[in-house]
């Protein structure tokens, strides 16, 4: 800071050049000629930057996000090729709806327990082998339809195994959101999740139907594999970053487990959701 009095033009030397503002006070004095001059150099505020840019800037962060996008889009071909392909095998309705509840039902039994392993082990050893899983059965799907030996009963189990895969990744990458970035910007990365899966349920059934309309099932197969593969490829850097917290070590699966619905129950947001 500089201060010079008008008054007697004395005072010190000029503000530099790197003086950009300036504030004038008039004495409180009845008998003062002239004001004060109150010179501040200019400090840089802060670079303010998006939130969303912020959760992007981490690459560990990017790596999760790409990966989700793959298999988001892989998810949704497999779905629709799922209810096309057993209407024509079938011609049931029913049979269709069977389908379906056999590749969903898996999260319902499974699911509260693969979120304890997602708190016991690593999150990112959870993603490479859920994704590679899934990959393996999927290109499985295309040997069997591409050579014309697939049934319904192939097709249903295949899709309880790529449901089994669906229970291991969904509470690792929901949980490696916070491990990554934290509490503070959790809320940011859940939004990006949201607009990823939103994104592939439009490119997935696009692709999908393309692939059934021209080339057939085994093709879409084959565009599912590579979407797990993708995933699969973008997991593999995310290592140390998603190891489990092993506090869980010290409970028991059913103390875990009792624990978990006790803090759904006590949340309030969380138990209107959950009953």
């Amino acid at each position: 800071m500089v201060v010079s009095n008008d008054q007697d033009g004395a005072g010190v030397d000029p503000p530099s050049t790197s003086v950009r503002r300036e504030r004038n006070w008039a004495t409180s004095s009845p008998t003062a000629r002239s004001p004060v001059n109150v010179y501040f150099d200019d400090v840089p505020g802060p670079t303010m930057t998006s939130p969303v840019a912020a959760v992007l800037s981490d690459p560990g962060y990017r790596r999760l996000f790409v990966s989700g996008l793959f298999v988001n889009v892989a998810r949704w071909v497999d779905l629709v090729t799922l209810g096309w392909l057993a209407l024509q095998l079938t011609g049931s309705p029913f049979l269709v709806g069977l389908a379906a509840f056999a590749r969903t039902a898996p999260l319902m039994v499974v699911g509260p327990f693969t979120g304890i392993v997602a708190d016991r082990v690593s999150r990112a050893r959870m993603l490479v082998v859920a994704q590679g899983v899934a990959a393996a059965t999927a290109l499985l799907l295309v040997l069997v339809f591409g050579s014309g030996l697939g049934g319904y009963g192939v097709l249903v189990a295949c899709e309880v195994v790529l449901g089994l895969t669906w229970t291991l990744d969904f509470p690792a990458r929901r949980t490696s959101l916070y491990s990554l970035l934290g509490a503070a910007r959790v809320a940011q990365a859940v939004s990006l999740e949201t607009v990823s899966m939103q994104v592939a349920k439009i490119v997935g059934p696009l692709l999908a139907g393309a692939c059934l309309a021209r080339l057939g099932p085994a093709a879409s197969f084959a565009l599912m594999a590579a979407g797990y593969a993708g995933g699969l490829i973008a997991c593999l850097g995310l290592g140390p970053r998603l190891q489990g917290p092993g506090l869980a070590r010290t409970m028991s699966v059913a103390e875990s487990l009792r624990a978990g619905l006790a803090t759904a129950w006590e949340t309030r947001p969380c138990g209107r959701c959950c009953w």
